[in-house]
């Protein structure tokens, strides 16, 4: 950690009724409201641990896709459908059971900039969000 790290951790640390600024990217109108402690953490913490930002991160499941096998899971009805993803190299699909995608770590996901660099067939698929468990 370097001096300029320092001071900006003392910084943070002696602010008061200052404001969190950021661009809404939809609205294209610049946003703010005070910082509270848990910010200065957050800002804190991503000084001395380092970070990574990341993309929001989606499922693309394909509409009129959804099987049926009787009888598949514990005598019940189970039900998979197909998603879309890129495996690093190429977009493909494959089955998963409903509704296990609700986890990031049971479907393959996919982020918003891969999507806009995806063939026409993959952004038809409306793409579900996967809400990050937040660990603070």
């Amino acid at each position: 950690m370097g001096k300029n790290d320092i001071q900006l951790i003392h910084g943070l640390a002696d602010l008061q009724n200052r404001d969190l600024r950021w661009l809404d990217e939809e609205s294209s109108v610049i946003k703010t409201r005070p910082i509270n402690n848990q910010d200065r953490f957050r800002f804190i913490k991503a000084i001395v641990n380092g970070y990574e930002v990341e993309e929001q991160k989606y499922v693309l499941p394909m509409e009129g896709t959804v099987e049926k096998f009787p009888g598949a899971y514990r005598g019940e009805t189970a039900q998979e459908q197909l998603y879309a993803y890129n495996d690093g190299y190429r977009w493909r699909i494959n089955y998963h059971l409903i509704p296990k995608p609700a986890s990031k770590d049971k479907v393959e996901t996919v982020t918003q900039s891969q999507i806009d660099n995806a063939p026409a067939w993959v952004k038809a698929i409306n793409p579900v969000p996967i809400e990050e468990a937040d660990d603070d």
